[in-house]
């Protein structure tokens, strides 16, 4: 009987002894494509750079701003229409605080979160982008972009954060910084 019991006891715990349980499945992350983190701000506050280590300058008027920015808060960018500012606003989901920016150098190639465009349709109305982490992407691009190529290195942002409400409509920005232009775009 107590032979008997040692196996019971065998059985049930050989489970915890298998690749089953020290080794948990592989997950797929899928993270919002827009979403960015902060790598760094540099001295004074002039440039900021992301994780992706795009580097944004950084207009003076609003650099104090800066200054409650963490190093890891989520960042993303949106054009700005604002004709005397920068290209571009930053956002910070922590403080809700912005600054206008200029591109000033486009990410590495071989970064995990850098976006690659893969392939555009003949019309320029379709894009699949893809980053270094392997996450791909679908895009309908709002106009036709004929000068982007295969290769081309993509930022992605939010075409205007307020308007998330609107069902269907262009939600996302794609700035390439080989032809330094832009194009509001939705996921398809």
């Amino acid at each position: 009987m107590k032979k008997l019991t040692q196996i019971f006891l065998l059985f049930l715990a050989l489970p915890l002894f298998s690749n089953q349980y020290h080794y948990p499945p592989q997950q797929q992350y899928f993270y919002a494509p827009e979403a960015r983190s902060l790598r760094s701000i540099g001295d004074e506050g002039i440039t900021v750079e992301l994780d992706d280590t795009s580097i944004w300058a950084v207009k003076p008027e609003l650099r104090y701003v800066l200054k409650t920015w963490m190093q890891g808060d989520l960042i993303t960018f949106c054009p700005n229409t604002t004709w005397n500012r920068g290209k571009f606003i930053l956002l910070n989901n922590r403080t809700n605080g912005h600054v206008f920016v200029d591109p000033a150098n486009g990410p590495f190639v071989d970064i995990p979160p850098t976006f690659v465009l893969r392939s555009i349709d003949y019309a320029g109305t379709y894009a699949v982008i893809q980053s270094n982490a392997g996450q791909i992407c679908n895009f309908v691009l709002s106009k036709e972009m004929h000068s982007w190529e295969p290769g081309h290195i993509i930022s992605i942002g939010l075409n205007n954060p307020r308007q998330e409400c609107c069902a269907g409509g262009p939600k996302y920005y794609l700035y390439c910084w080989n032809t330094k232009n832009g194009t509001a775009a939705k996921l398809n």
